[in-house]
């Protein structure tokens, strides 16, 4: 480890220490219920100067005396409540802190790792770690509000998830360390699945997901879960465009090619917008309906193009609806039955 390392790793262990120093110092002036306002400042610095791995190191010393500083209650949660909203409270510190660093960061070096591969890696250990302790958390206590802030975690860390799966493949595609494993596949069966699977959430959010099956074998040389992937990004876009209520249409159509076609009557996109649809890291929509980090439909493209089709986007414009269009070569011979 160099200096530098060392340095670094040990002003995120001094500062929330200096912060403790700090606020104990204040003591007599403050209450004992009064947020860690010092701590948590300690944390904001530590995550704009030194990144991620630090802030964890930072916030095993600031959450601990912050519980240990509290002598009164914060209101009237239990303890393990309390204990959820301390760290909750440090996690969207750092993580705020986090993101405007990101978009202000200096590009990396000619040959360094890219910044999704290490983001993806510093951030897969402790989603782990959190899930384990939300299990821990949901066996030991049967609180209605502990339960209730085990599920917002959950759920939270669940979509944190998401976003760091998104990384790890946004980083094996720039590394050109794709794996295709290919076999004959009828698309139908696949889209029946995603659909499938996605009709869950599209009943939540009030959408009615439609599938027009083709009348006969549509069969291409593919990746099973790979194509499954990019449709379910398709149909996942398609029902967060829509409007409660909208309608969501899954079709398979032959000729030279397969096409898979998803079509919604959502938000639709702008026609100067249409050439940014498929672009890393961008999102074309209102940030209302913006979720994620833009790579969604980045990884369906690159998918598409490495079993040798193509993807598009049409849109009659903004709030007509959108429709995207996947096509693949068909495969010449249908398997032997």
């Amino acid at each position: 480890m160099t200096t530098r390392e060392v340095c670094r790793w040990g002003a995120a262990a001094l500062l929330p220490l200096a912060a403790l120093a700090l606020r104990l110092a204040l003591d007599p002036r403050v209450s004992a219920a009064t947020p860690p306002v010092t701590l948590l400042v300690a944390i904001a610095l530590v995550a704009w100067f030194y990144g991620f791995g630090p802030t964890l190191v930072a916030s095993s010393i600031a959450i601990p005396a912050s519980a240990w500083l509290a002598d009164t209650p914060i209101g009237t949660w239990p303890p393990d409540v309390e204990l959820v909203l301390r760290v909750a409270s440090f996690a969207a510190v750092a993580g705020v802190v986090l993101q405007a660093r990101r978009r202000f960061v200096v590009p990396p070096v000619a040959g360094a790792p890219s910044a999704s591969s290490i983001i993806s890696h510093e951030l897969r250990a402790p989603l782990q770690a959190m899930r384990s302790w939300l299990d821990v958390l949901g066996a030991t206590t049967d609180d209605a509000s502990a339960q209730r802030a085990q599920g917002a975690l959950r759920a939270a860390v669940d979509r944190q998830a998401r976003l760091v799966e998104d990384l790890v493949e946004h980083a094996r595609i720039e590394k050109g360390h794709l794996e295709i494993r290919s076999e004959l596949v009828d698309v139908r069966d696949v889209v029946q699945t995603c659909v499938e699977s996605m009709w869950p959430a599209a009943k939540e959010e009030g959408i009615e997901v439609v599938a027009e099956r083709a009348p006969e074998p549509a069969w291409v040389h593919g990746d099973v879960q790979r194509l499954e992937q990019v449709v379910t990004v398709l149909l996942s876009n398609a029902i967060r465009q829509s409007e409660h209520g909208g309608r969501v249409e899954v079709r398979v159509e032959l000729d030279r090619e397969v096409h898979v076609l998803v079509e919604d009557e959502g938000v639709g996109i702008a026609p100067d917008r249409l050439g940014e649809i498929f672009e890393a890291f961008r999102q074309v929509h209102d940030e209302r309906r913006a979720e994620g980090l833009g790579l969604g439909l980045w990884i369906a493209q690159r998918l598409v193009h490495a079993h040798g089709g193509s993807v598009v986007a049409r849109s009659p414009g903004p709030g007509l609806g959108a429709t995207f269009d996947v096509a693949l070569p068909r495969a010449p011979t249908a398997p032997n039955r």
